[in-house]
């Protein structure tokens, strides 16, 4: 496949998943009607807006090491896939891009 038609289809995937068409579970989470608490990150994490800034820390931080688990991915290998030059040191919106590239579930929505 080369790497246009990748890319497109990469586009077509994410215009999707913004538009809460695509089939992922990941998604459903974010799309699931019925609830008026579904907006922001509760749509990923139960009761995250209500939650105390303690509380939301270790939820999303309980979520993200599910999400690695379940995909068998490493938080040491996210890190080391930011750090190009071997600094170790990285902004940390290099992390977050090199997370969407390992974690192409999350959408951007999510990432911001």
């Amino acid at each position: 496949m080369t790497q246009l038609a990748k890319a497109e289809r990469l586009f077509t995937q994410h215009k999707e998943r913004l538009a809460g068409r695509s089939g992922a579970a990941g998604d459903l989470r974010g799309t699931v009607s019925g609830f008026d608490d579904q907006t922001g990150m509760n749509a990923y994490i139960p009761r995250y807006n209500e939650s105390s800034p303690r509380t939301q820390e270790e939820l999303l931080t309980d979520f993200l090491v599910n999400e690695f688990s379940s995909k068998n991915i490493q938080p040491a290998r996210i890190f080391s896939m930011a750090d190009q030059r071997r600094t170790e040191s990285v902004k940390f919106s290099v992390i977050l891009d090199a997370m969407l590239k390992m974690m192409p579930h999350f959408t951007r929505d999510f990432v911001d």
